[in-house]
């Protein structure tokens, strides 16, 4: 059992409203108080009557009494007010810091057998996936569409204070915050972090001088990952190199340390191929984060994408070795990622920014991005979710990575609904 079945037992009022203390005395709960969710006792401004005297002030819960003196609350001016002790089991008396004896509830023969029955072959049980596992198809539509909600605007507070962090480092410009979240999102799990760090380290006014020039942009994202052979017969790469000393010459560029990986990566995710994608995103539109902001809807973001790496990669991958012809556009499932993890977290933390809220209709605009595909979302999927949209799968995400992985059961909707079932 852990300390937040108490916390849930008080919460939801699963306790009778009249009932005795260790010590005999009647104890009369006339207000449950407020749940405290930082440091200080449980609750606060509790309401109870003790024998004949009304008490108001904070209740401090544990699984056993003696808890009390572990956590070391005796000499803890925080815990001064504790009016009532409500404990699992007590199995010792307890005192607050001027030796007067703390008004203590004990709740193993007061809660309901069927409850804690629930609670230990639901919640506490040993599971595959998640512990709610066997009962989560059984949660009403309205719980779980309302808990859908919450999970996906939490999930977009995360990701607004992550953008407000990167606009911290760079110097508060919007649009080098776009260019370092896509830069992240086109490197991917193997090379987003490195491919962030080259954001980062490069001066974004460079990128709107040089933008209506494709080669330069290619050669100076190239060049700064330090992806450029030293030296190549071929035509192509030899421009890039010569565009490349040119701009380090003109920029005062130092060329970065950055670890760029191939390995592990299909072909079309090779950072070669990514950076010059992005290098034609860039060419093909000035004002990007203008028009992300404004953009929409499935067609608005296909065409602000539809854009594929430069003519010389249709037959490579690398500098060193020839391919098969084939066009490299950037592919829809890497627009939808970008979609998701890019524009509408930018979208929320901007508009956040300007003092409005537009949590509804970027909810409504996710409903309109196809869903991601992983192996946690086909677990849920296994067990009932509906998965209609992106919306649904970063709610889930939110769910599993905050709530079922923490067993925080008894901080999540569909936990609360499966206990609470008569």
């Amino acid at each position: 059992m852990k300390e937040d079945f108490l916390h849930y037992l008080w919460k939801y009022k699963k306790i009778p409203l009249n009932t005795v203390l260790v010590t005999g005395e009647n104890l009369e709960i006339l207000s449950f108080g407020a749940y405290n969710s930082l440091s200080g006792p449980d609750f606060q401004n509790a309401k109870l009557i003790i024998g004949e005297q009304q008490w108001a002030g904070n209740v401090e819960m544990h699984l056993k009494s003696s808890y009390w003196y572990a956590h070391g609350h005796e000499s803890d001016p925080a815990y001064r007010n504790v009016i009532l002790h409500v404990v699992w089991e007590h199995d010792i008396d307890v005192f607050d810091g001027n030796n007067q004896p703390i008004p203590t509830l004990e709740l193993r023969n007061l809660i309901a057998p069927e409850l804690l029955e629930r609670y230990k072959t639901t919640i506490a049980s040993a599971h595959q996936f998640i512990p709610c596992e066997r009962e989560y198809f059984s949660v009403p539509t309205i719980t779980s569409v309302g808990w859908s909600e919450r999970l996906f605007v939490e999930r977009l507070e995360e990701k607004a204070a992550a953008v407000y962090e990167l606009r911290k480092d760079v110097n508060s410009d919007w649009e080098k915050v776009l260019f370092c979240m896509l830069l992240k999102s086109f490197g991917g799990t193997v090379n987003g972090e490195a491919f962030l760090q080259l954001g980062k380290q490069l001066d974004f006014s460079i990128i709107r001088k040089e933008r209506s020039h494709a080669l330069h942009l290619e050669a100076l994202l190239l060049g700064q990952a330090g992806l450029l052979p030293k030296e190549s017969e071929l035509t192509y790469p030899q421009e890039l190199a010569q565009n490349y000393s040119y701009l380090q010459q003109k920029y005062n560029l130092t060329t970065s340390s950055l670890k760029i990986h191939f390995t592990g990566l299909r072909p079309q995710g090779f950072p070669t191929i990514r950076l010059s994608q992005l290098a034609q995103l860039y060419e093909a539109h000035e004002g990007l984060f203008s028009q992300l902001i404004e953009a929409n809807t499935p067609t608005a973001m296909k065409q602000l994408f539809a854009v594929g790496a430069s003519a010389y990669w249709e037959t490579h991958y690398t500098f060193s070795k020839t391919s098969k012809k084939v066009k490299k556009p950037i592919s829809a499932s890497l627009v939808t990622l970008i979609w998701i993890n890019v524009v509408i977290p930018l979208k929320y933390a901007y508009y956040q920014y300007l003092g409005k809220d537009m949590s509804e209709s970027l909810i409504a605009e996710i409903r309109s991005v196809p869903p991601e595909s992983n192996n946690i979302i086909s677990q849920f999927g296994l067990l009932g979710a509906s998965v209609l949209s992106a919306f649904d799968t970063q709610a889930l995400l939110q769910q599993y990575k905050h709530y079922c992985q923490h067993k925080r059961c008894l901080n999540c909707a569909i936990g609360i609904s499966i206990l609470g079932r008569k």
